[in-house]
């Protein structure tokens, strides 16, 4: 008979915490299964006193796998669907683990599967063995899996992870494709500006200087800018570089990203694509959740931890706690003004008609479906708002300087 520190999520929606006596770890884990508790960690209640030199190596072997570097989301998302379909066909999860570090290219990916499968070996259940990830594997990612062990579906819940990944990453890739053109756009005329700046306009500078003219005020500007750029031209960069590292700095005080993220959602177009994202991933997160038999106060608290915006994020997580108190979801998320109200509306509608995970699976696609109906809108109008912009400013340049050139020629004649 030994003793065991848990932690475990009651029925309220809580946690609880404590010892308790059992022949072995399974012991303990099916006593709070019985009495409807879902076990969140089990161990030895001796773990904690490692001797010295087992928490020294374990801090090197921490050390190094910091140093390693991180696998991407969509590896993520592939090696969530190659660990799904292999459980599906029936291996243990240590095998399917084994298959995958022997099968994968990638060897971040790789390496991850390694440490896991070790973990299984060594006792832990594949959520503990995850948590060890944590810049890995998200508290959300950990909370489906550990449902997925509890209710007996591991290979369901880690089909809905799988697909969620998915999607997250067709809206992600389907941004960042949208915006490829722009961002050359952009770094064209930055680099136009200074190949005019520095190498076009001095050139008649001279010129100009050695006539007696009286250079027109476009000219006089462009002249001034010019060896503005030339002068002060790397203090305007390191100012700009400051201001980001300035701007990245105040995005980890949580007060500054709060008042950001709200900043950006009253932006005109921009905020209520904003909104959408996070409302897409917020309905598929939530409803993947709910498949696997977690309860809506607690699928809220994970679902509220996978947005990115903290002022949305802060509506879920207060919605949460009135829903604990026995609120409706709907009315709680429409008192922070924050979600759009076609999400509201439909959420009502789940509720009313008892399939919420539904809904918000209807909710997801059709907000994914506008978002890149928005996206799409969006380049249409930056694109030619850019081209027209890079026109512009070469033909005042242009102009400016053929507009002194031709008083020269008149002054000569």
């Amino acid at each position: 008979m030994g003793r065991f520190k848990y932690k475990a999520l009651a029925p309220d929606g809580g946690y609880t915490e404590g010892v308790m006596g059992a022949a072995d770890r399974e012991g303990v884990i099916a006593r709070l299964r019985a009495s409807n508790h879902m076990p969140v960690m089990v161990t030895p209640e001796a773990a904690d006193e490692a001797p010295e030199e087992n928490l020294e190596t374990k801090g090197r072997r921490a050390g190094i796998r910091r140093r390693r570097r991180r696998p991407s989301r969509a590896s993520v998302a592939i090696f969530t669907r190659e660990l799904q379909t292999l459980l599906e066909a029936g291996l243990p999860a240590d095998r399917a683990l084994e298959a995958i570090v022997e099968a994968s290219a990638d060897q971040p990916i790789a390496e991850v599967a390694a440490d896991l499968r070790a973990r299984l070996r060594s006792g832990d259940a594949l959520s503990q063995a995850l948590e060890s990830h944590p810049d890995i594997f998200s508290s959300f990612y950990v909370a489906m899996v550990r449902a997925g062990e509890t209710g007996g579906s591991l290979d369901n819940a880690l089909a809905h992870l799988a697909r969620y990944q998915e999607r997250a990453e067709e809206i992600s890739t389907a941004v960042r494709t949208a915006l490829v053109y722009p961002i050359i756009l952009v770094f064209a005329t930055f680099i136009s500006l200074i190949i005019l700046m520095t190498l076009v306009v001095p050139q008649f500078e001279q010129l100009f200087r050695e006539s007696a003219v009286t250079l027109p005020a476009s000219t006089r500007l462009v002249l001034w800018a010019s060896s503005i750029f030339q002068d002060y031209g790397w203090l305007a960069a390191l100012g700009l570089l400051a201001g980001w590292l300035a701007l990245r700095r105040r995005r980890r005080n949580s007060s500054s990203r709060a008042r950001w993220d709200a900043a950006q959602l009253r932006l005109p177009v921009v905020g209520a694509l904003v909104a959408r994202i996070e409302v897409e991933r917020f309905a598929r997160s939530l409803a993947a959740l709910l498949s696997n038999g977690v309860t809506l106060p607690v699928a809220l608290e994970f679902a509220a931890g996978t947005l990115r915006n903290s002022a949305i994020g802060s509506a879920v997580a207060e919605a949460a706690e009135n829903v604990k108190r026995g609120e409706r979801l709907a009315d709680s998320l429409a008192a922070g003004g924050l979600i759009p109200p076609l999400a509201i509306q439909l959420i009502r509608v789940g509720e009313e008609s008892g399939d919420l995970g539904v809904m918000l699976l209807k909710l997801a696609d059709i907000f994914a479906a506008e978002i890149e109906s928005s996206i799409k809108r969006l380049v249409t109008l930056i694109e030619p708002s850019l081209i027209i912009l890079i026109g512009c400013f070469v033909a005042f340049v242009v102009i400016s300087l053929l507009s002194a050139i031709l008083e020269i020629n008149a002054l000569a004649i």
